[in-house]
């Protein structure tokens, strides 16, 4: 009926700024393209080009690379028997390849320990270095 299109369309909102439904989509209406537009201003080598340019995280990168080698299948190692049914080890495997990463990532940080502490006893001005103990301070 005329009461609800009125009651609905044409009275103000305090959600819209004050301004009636119809204002506002007339307002919205001004200042959205047409679909000509936008599909004209499209440039598909410009969006190849971003997608190019885009890069992971280095840590994320190489964790991901890591991850890769250790499941990818060796051809050598696996049998080329038929199985029946599949191996119930799957999900250990899964658990021991997650270990493994854990444990390189362990080892990489103990590295990384181990040369602060060199630095720091041939070079105890250096940042980071606490000349008292001769031991690494944490950063955080």
């Amino acid at each position: 009926e005329q009461w609800h299109l009125d009651y609905n369309w044409r009275r103000p909102h305090g959600s819209l700024g004050g301004k009636t439904p119809v204002d506002r989509i007339a307002e919205l209406g001004e200042l959205t393209p047409l679909s000509e537009e936008v599909a004209g201003a499209y440039d598909e080598l410009k969006e190849r080009v971003q997608h190019r340019e885009w890069r992971l995280d280095k840590t994320l990168a190489t964790h991901h690379r890591r991850v890769l080698e250790l499941v990818a299948p060796i051809e050598d190692a696996s049998s080329n028997t038929p199985r029946k049914r599949p191996s119930k080890k799957r999900n250990d495997v899964r658990e021991s390849h997650i270990f493994a990463v854990a444990a390189d990532d362990q080892r990489e940080i103990d590295k990384l320990r181990a040369l602060q502490r060199y630095v720091c006893t041939v070079q105890p001005q250096t940042a980071g270095c606490n000349p008292n103990t001769m031991s690494v301070q944490s950063a955080g």
